[in-house]
């Protein structure tokens, strides 16, 4: 079933919406005709620069959406100070506050243009988290 305020999918026993609030059992539900259609977001990082004896390589998070019109960059960082991975790659390095602000203000712009948090996707990274937003 889907909540009758918001139309976040929502199992059948539900009594009150996980995202809204709003109780569920005693209201006519409203079944949609077709289920609500969601757009996704990922966060991840693409290599700017490698680095180079003491040169830092750098990074830059970006929110790699998939909406109805195919994949976009809903938000991206400045680029960031990355660190040699175990296996001589490069990632973003977690130690570093300001990629951990960088990050938090992607976050933060996603959720004013109308994402939510999910979760995390993978077990990949600290900034591995994924979003989504209901279509109209």
């Amino acid at each position: 079933m889907y909540c009758i305020k918001c139309g976040t999918e929502l199992p059948d026993e539900a009594d009150f919406c996980w995202k809204c609030g709003k109780p569920q059992k005693g209201e006519a539900q409203v079944s949609p005709a077709e289920p609500p259609r969601w757009e996704t977001c990922e966060l991840k990082y693409e290599v700017v620069s490698k680095g180079f004896l003491l040169i830092s390589p750098t990074v830059r998070i970006f929110a790699d959406a998939i909406g109805p019109d195919g994949r976009y960059v809903a938000g991206t960082t400045p680029e960031l100070k990355g660190r040699k991975g175990p296996y001589g790659d490069v990632e973003p390095g977690r130690d570093d506050r300001e990629s951990e602000r960088a990050v938090a203000a992607l976050e933060k712009k996603l959720v004013k243009d109308g994402w939510d948090y999910v979760g995390f996707y993978s077990d990949f990274g600290w900034f591995a988290k994924k979003f989504r937003r209901l279509v109209r």
